[in-house]
């Protein structure tokens, strides 16, 4: 087993330890693989915060790697698959390889007391679901072509079950019908198909048009778009999930 980087001072600075039973530490360093973290649980390591920059580091590669029994984390924002960038305490629940519960916590009072959940079932990992509380307001993964005008909220979150995203676009070309304008994530979908209307502007008339969001997470653009040079839209619609 290699050795990790556990100067709380400076990570970086190469000092090296072998762990024991009990020990907690910090896996900062993108030269560690997962395989080394599961074997520092293994070995005893029950405490770890894991913040590599190594992609492979994502939640459900560490989760099937880990020996039977509870496993705790601090997960820095570097770490990929969680419900959204921040830092989170994590309990893992390992029966097996096929059967593994993972809970998860976000730091920080902005996030209301939030709890979320996901698991492994024979080789199928199930979407996070969050069973409490309220998310931060996040800002909305744009698809390619939209921009946010200047100033404006382009955002979603979740209370409790109820969903609401706003955003202020802007395309360099005409915004026609059928337009991928923005994914949001699992946890933030519709259970069947929603549609809102969105604010158009030419520069000269403001129509109306309409947009969908489908159970998959695409917001697109729908309805006759009729009047031409269309390219920036604003839009807001609240939707129950039961993710």
């Amino acid at each position: 087993m290699q050795g990790i980087h556990e100067n709380a001072a400076n990570p970086h600075s190469g000092s090296q330890a072998t762990l024991s039973a009990g020990t907690a530490t910090q896996v900062r360093r993108g030269d560690h693989s997962v395989q080394d973290i599961a074997d520092l649980l293994v070995a005893g390591a029950r405490r770890i915060t894991i913040g590599s920059h190594d992609p492979a580091h994502g939640i459900e590669s560490i989760a099937v790697r880990l020996s039977s029994g509870l496993h705790y984390f601090t997960i820095l924002p570097t770490v990929a698959g969680m419900p959204f960038v921040g830092n989170w305490h994590v309990t893992i629940e390992v029966w097996n390889v096929n059967n593994i519960f993972i809970t998860a916590k976000p730091l920080g009072a902005i996030e209301g007391h939030q709890v979320w959940i996901k698991n492994r079932s024979y080789e199928t990992w199930a979407g996070w679901k969050q069973i409490s509380g309220n998310t931060p307001r996040i800002a909305l993964p744009l698809a390619a072509g939209f921009s946010a005008i200047s100033g404006s909220d382009n955002l979603y979150h979740k209370t409790s079950n109820l969903v609401t995203v706003n955003f202020s676009l802007r395309r360099t070309t005409d915004i026609t019908h059928s337009m991928h304008i923005a994914t949001l994530p699992v946890g933030f979908r519709p259970v069947g198909l929603v549609y809102g209307f969105i604010g158009g502007n030419t520069g000269t008339v403001t129509p109306v048009l309409i947009f969908n969001i489908y159970p998959d997470g695409r917001i697109i653009t729908a309805g006759m778009i009729t009047v031409a040079g269309v390219r920036d839209i604003h839009g807001s619609i609240s939707f129950t999930t039961t993710e």
